[in-house]
């Protein structure tokens, strides 16, 4: 069964054995017909509707398949994500942020992400989690931010959740907690 290789590779296809070598320019990636049928970003391993990308990176690579349901950027380098990185990526159940080094988080940082279940965003230096940053996560029920810098969680980040029933702030330097008005206090 043969596959195409995009963006101008140069394509050696031998009959008898069906084996093809791609001889890609840098930067660029390779059709793997186990992954939707769609191309694999470079540093980046995917298979089925999984995309797992190793780093160290500077950003979310670009050309992650909108077919990709587990994202895993998890000990990837990350420093710092921009507004947008992850726009189109409507199939996505599951984003793994862990273990980077991320600070901040910009606003419409998860944009597009409407069928996202879980965010593990824990093992970073986060020291805050932007008001509306959520929001645009309608089906989130899991968020994972324990083992990083923050010291107060906005109630607001969570409100309008309904789906949420996951949220875990162990070892933060949590200062105190606001319940969001009518929660009972046990």
């Amino acid at each position: 069964k043969l596959f195409a290789v995009d963006f101008k590779a140069t394509v050696s296809i031998f009959s008898q054995s069906c084996t093809i070598f791609a001889h890609l320019i840098p930067g660029q990636v390779a059709a793997d017909p186990s992954f939707c049928g769609r191309t694999c970003p470079i540093d980046c391993r995917c298979s089925g509707t999984t995309v797992r990308c190793t780093g160290p990176m500077d950003a979310v690579p670009m050309g992650i398949s909108s077919c990709a349901v587990n994202i895993d950027l998890s000990d990837a380098g990350l420093a710092i994500m921009h507004a947008g990185a992850f726009s189109g990526l409507t199939s996505a159940r599951t984003l793994d942020l862990s273990g980077n080094s991320l600070r901040t988080l910009p606003d419409g940082a998860f944009q597009g992400l409407r069928s996202l279940e879980t965010l593990r965003l824990n093992n970073n230096q986060l020291m805050k989690i932007p008001a509306d940053i959520l929001q645009p996560l309608p089906a989130l029920r899991e968020i994972h931010l324990q083992n990083n810098q923050l010291r107060f969680p906005a109630c607001e980040t969570i409100d309008n959740l309904p789906s949420l029933r996951v949220v875990n702030l162990s070892n933060n330097r949590l200062t105190r907690i606001i319940p969001h008005p009518g929660t009972p206090l046990d």
